[in-house]
């Protein structure tokens, strides 16, 4: 529900309140298998509420001033459709994976934040110049309990190896303290910012106006997390470092009336344009942090839970007991294993680098607004992104060890995840559009086209998988390559129509054309564990591109494979690779039609 009131308390001053609060339950599933049975599907059902309170005053001709409290409230505790603390089971039968029991991220999967934002607001209008100064704060109140697999994940290799509790890979999460104590492993932590910032827009004449700005952010996270003696020893660094940054954004925009000059040119070549408008900006940008990046040094301290995995059989922990035996739940602590849980600081951590900055980029733009004297609306737009401070993530623990025929490095890992920064990557993008109303009937064209790199794609909200589900070639040797999430070309064509069919009701039809490019994808392989993120990521090393069926850093099943692999690659483009690897995103799958209609 939602409520809103207006309160007119005078001709100067008016007060807004609003009140909401929303609840969803959304099944979702994680796995992919093309069988995963209703008991791990899970439910994310989050219950969210806002209140605030914003006070409007004029409190003379050139001053009016805006103060706004706000408090936000969610809490969502993600469980799995069946018993989220039966071990998720992964069964290998053909060639699919069949998944059953509990999600094994949602055994104790808990989230809760408390926010009070306060936003002060004023501007002064001196005529030719309109001053805004503001300042905004944000105290957050962060419970984020994540254990993954701590309900366990386990795998076998064949319906008979399920039937006797033979399993091949195992790996558990639990609070040292005790199986239920899950709240001692929890990130609780508070997050605190402050925003200033200053702004002119100056009415230069009647055709140019021109904002310059500034704009400081600054924000901490006043509680430490524990300290792993064992991580400080093993890196020389504690895992613990608050964080605590700050940047100042220096900001210039402009919008241009060009008509004069523009009309008499365009002329010349048939087109009659009654307005033109150029406008265009460039400033220091900061980009967002998740709070559960946040909170991964605080839940992964390695001084609260013993993570552990058995690539293999092991026969201190035993078969999985069926139910008439034991309970499956948690076996690896029951009657049927001899496993004891290790202290605390016995295994990996995740730290933060003390002078780690927020994510920014240098943002620029430049635009061109066209009104044609037959009602058409043309915008041709060109925007630069080039970062400033971008997301690394390593393994301090990483150590190359050896390399493999094709060059890549063999490494050793320690997990110890260690969030810093990098720079290199960015965007550039094109787009123009033009819309026209012939009489009622709006017609929209629009085309864009992107080139965006990052390093690292950030799929993912712990440190371990956005680290392993990276796709890369050679350890932490990692550059910019085109993003994930970029789509080359996309076309729109749209076209809308209100008519009265029935009465005086009005009917609006809708049509929408979409065109784009496919999404990028990479070609890796899978050996079952990935060089430098463990088991969990095999499959997310780029591959290498042999020269022929004779090359010799490869070695084929057969005759028949080397001819099949070579066959796939001399009619793909993987043949511009050969003798070398095929860098991260360097294809595109196929493109993407879509066309909708819509009568209501």
């Amino acid at each position: 529900y939602t409520a809103k009131l207006d309160w007119y308390i005078n001709d100067s001053h008016r007060a807004v309140i609003n009140v909401s609060h929303s609840e969803d339950v959304l099944p979702q599933k994680y796995n992919r298998g093309s069988t995963v049975f209703s008991n791990n599907y899970y439910i994310k059902p989050p219950e969210i509420d806002r209140e605030s309170i914003t006070l409007y005053s004029d409190w003379t001709d050139r001053l009016r001033t805006k103060v706004k409290y706000t408090t936000y409230d969610m809490f969502e505790d993600d469980s799995s459709v069946g018993d989220p603390l039966f071990p998720e089971v992964n069964i290998e039968v053909g060639g699919d994976n069949v998944y059953l029991g509990g999600d094994r991220y949602r055994g104790a999967n808990r989230i809760e934040a408390n926010s009070e934002y306060l936003t002060l607001k004023a501007d002064y209008d001196l005529g030719d110049h309109l001053i805004t100064v503001g300042y905004e704060t944000e105290e957050s109140d962060i419970y984020n309990l994540f254990i993954a697999r701590y309900n366990g994940e386990i795998q076998f290799d064949s319906i008979d190896d399920f039937r006797n509790g033979t399993w091949s890979y195992l790996r558990f999460h639990l609070p040292i303290t005790g199986t239920y104590d899950v709240d001692t492993a929890a990130a609780d932590f508070r997050i605190e910012k402050q925003t200033m910032y200053l702004q002119d827009k100056w009415y230069v004449n009647d055709d140019l106006t021109v904002i310059l700005g500034v704009r400081y952010d600054q924000m901490e996270t006043p509680t430490q997390a524990r300290l792993n003696p064992k991580f400080l020893e093993r890196n020389g660094v504690p895992n613990n470092s608050k964080f605590d940054f700050s940047k100042v954004q220096p900001r210039a925009s402009f919008t241009m009336n060009v008509t004069d000059h523009l009309a008499g040119l365009l002329d010349n070549v048939g087109i009659g344009v009654i307005d033109a408008t150029l406008r265009g900006g460039y400033g220091l940008f900061l980009g967002r942090i998740p709070n559960v990046w946040y909170g991964n040094q605080y839940s992964r301290s390695g001084g609260a839970t013993d993570y552990n995995r058995f690539r293999s059989f092991s026969d201190t922990i035993g078969t999985m007991p069926a139910a008439a035996v034991a309970d499956p739940r948690f076996f690896w602590l029951g009657p049927t294993s001899n496993y004891q849980v290790r202290g605390a600081y016995f295994g990996d951590a995740q730290g933060t680098d003390p002078d780690f900055e927020a994510p920014s980029s240098w943002r620029s733009n430049l635009a061109l607004d066209l009104v044609t004297a037959n009602g058409y609306e043309i915008t041709f737009e060109y925007n630069l992104d080039d970062v400033n401070e971008g997301v690394f993530y390593k393994d301090l623990g990483l150590e190359r060890t050896g390399q493999l025929a094709d060059g890549r490095g063999v490494y050793d890992t320690a997990g110890d995840y260690w969030l810093t920064n990098a720079s290199g990557g960015g965007a550039e993008a094109f787009t123009w559009s033009v819309t026209k109303d012939f009489n009622g009937l709006k017609a929209l064209l629009a085309y864009s086209t992107v080139d965006a790199e990052d390093i690292y794609p950030l799929t993912s909200t712990q440190a371990e998988s956005t680290y392993g589900y990276t796709q890369r070639f050679d350890g932490e040797n990692l550059s910019p390559r085109p993003s994930s999430f970029m789509i080359d070309e996309k076309w729109i064509f749209s076209l809308d129509y209100t008519a009265k069919l029935i009465g005086d009701n009005d009917t609006r039809f809708s049509l929408v054309y979409i065109s784009k490019s496919g999404e990028n994808f990479s070609v890796t392989y899978d050996t079952g564990y990935n060089s430098v993120g463990g088991a969990s990521y095999g499959g997310y090393d780029l591959a290498y591109i042999p020269t022929g069926a004779a090359d010799p850093k490869v070695n084929f099943a057969s005759a028949g494979v080397a001819a099949s692999v070579m066959e796939h690659i001399n009619n793909t483009g993987l043949r511009n690779y050969k003798g070398t690897y095929a860098p991260r995103n360097a294809f595109q799958g196929p493109d993407y039609r879509r066309v909708d209609l819509r009568i209501t």
